[in-house]
């Protein structure tokens, strides 16, 4: 739920959305991972509030095995302040993540349609806090880079004076690209995208900046 009444923050709405997920299991199969929304700040409500209800949360839900919870960063679309939303709050809860050994990971909201998405705006920090730990977040949520971003580098111009070269891409692409090395494969979770065509593009899109993909599918 978007409201300030949520998972987060209401007992009987926690205890009905665990619920859920156990019949949810019971009947459909258990999931590699559940993905929640990240709450929003309060003067009651902040990150310690926010891993002492994960931990609540787990523990409800370790009777069905192995399962991986993460929360994923939001941007702020209103004048409400997600409790992780920018650079700062993610290597706050990554740092905390690790002194106390949890479970707990991170999904990053690089969706941007109001030129609003904190992340998107300052690349630079995202690279320099993240490239020397690629292991901290697991996915990203994406839509169309094309939109409310640019692939490359150079303008229409620029590239015109000089047609026998290629062009760069931009710093959101080569931060993008950046942050994905390393060994651990990134969830990718296409967000807004309405069409094949579409995924098609953006899939085209991070092909071009170097990204691998491998299949979701386990056939074990």
């Amino acid at each position: 739920e978007k409201t300030t009444n949520n998972i987060w923050t209401n007992n009987s709405i926690k205890d009905q959305v665990v619920n859920n997920i156990k019949e949810t299991v019971e009947k459909y199969g258990k999931p590699k991972l559940i993905e929640f929304r990240t709450p929003f700040k309060s003067p009651v409500f902040g990150m310690k509030e926010l891993i002492n209800r994960y931990s609540e949360i787990e523990k409800d839900l370790k009777m069905l095995g192995k399962i991986s919870i993460a929360i994923k960063t939001n941007s702020i679309r209103t004048s409400k302040e997600p409790v992780v939303h920018n650079m700062d709050d993610i290597m706050e809860l990554h740092h905390a993540i690790e002194e106390m050994k949890l479970k707990l990971k991170i999904i990053i909201d690089l969706v941007d349609t109001n030129n609003r998405n904190v992340l998107k705006k300052r690349m630079e920090d995202l690279i320099n806090s993240l490239a020397s730990k690629p292991n901290s977040f697991i996915g990203f949520h994406i839509n169309k880079i094309d939109e409310w971003g640019k692939i490359y580098g150079f303008t229409e111009r620029g590239y015109k004076i000089d047609r026998n070269s290629y062009p760069s891409f931009s710093d959101f692409m080569l931060g993008l690209s950046t942050i994905l090395q390393g060994t651990a494969p990134k969830l990718l979770i296409p967000a807004k995208i309405k069409s094949e065509e579409d995924l098609e593009k953006l899939v085209d899109a991070l092909y071009k900046c170097g990204c691998e993909f491998e299949s979701g599918v386990n056939n074990d």
